[in-house]
């Protein structure tokens, strides 16, 4: 069974802003963070209790490589 997860319009701005970042700093990095997050959000579907619960009925899941 997979959870429901919502990303926010804001978080989207985010994720985009992030990945021209590091994509600017070193060719391909920005495809490694797409590779995390497309990872930690299928954690996420499977089991959102694996993460730190932070505000109301949202949790947290942190990046390892990317600060």
């Amino acid at each position: 069974m997979a959870f429901k997860l919502e990303i926010t319009s804001l978080a989207e701005e985010e994720y985009s802003s992030a990945f021209q970042y590091y994509e600017e700093k070193q060719p391909g990095l920005g495809d490694k963070f797409e590779k995390e997050t497309d990872h930690l959000i299928d954690r996420l579907k499977l089991n959102p209790y694996l993460f730190q619960h932070k505000y109301k009925h949202y949790r947290e899941a942190v990046f390892k490589k990317f600060p």
